[in-house]
């Protein structure tokens, strides 16, 4: 697992600390959205709050983690799994407000229009509602 943790921050041209292999790890082991809150619980004491602050900027930034506002104004974070597979498919996180269950699907590319100039680097749809286990 550290490894693949490794190879991410080195593809993302992201020095490698220990916090960060850390903090990339929880993401790369969870299959829910991740809130500020949770991670301090987890990543507590061996990583403050500031640097698990500043680091999920810098994967915001990088696009490593996805940030996921909810209609409370609350925010989430999920790993980005980037489009590996096709030039024709992308990413769909589907999100369960409820108990915060992520899914993750892919689908056949839509055809989105974009202002004049500008020029997209990813496409994800995310998708937010209540799961089966939920309802």
């Amino acid at each position: 697992m550290e490894t693949v943790v490794k190879n991410i921050l080195k593809a993302k041209h992201v020095y490698i600390t220990e916090s960060r292999l850390k903090l990339l790890k929880t993401f790369l082991q969870s299959d829910r959205l991740l809130d500020f809150g949770i991670l301090y619980y987890t990543l507590h004491p061996d990583i403050d709050r500031v640097t698990i602050f500043r680091n999920l900027n810098l994967f915001v930034h990088k696009d490593i983690i996805l940030k996921i506002p909810d209609n409370n104004g609350k925010l989430f974070y999920t790993i980005h799994h980037h489009n590996e597979h096709s030039k024709a498919t992308m990413e769909v996180v589907i999100c369960c407000e409820k108990c915060h269950g992520i899914f993750r699907s892919r689908k056949k590319r839509v055809m989105i229009s974009l202002p004049a100039g500008f020029k997209n680097h990813t496409e994800t749809i995310i998708v937010r509602g209540t799961c089966k286990d939920c309802k």
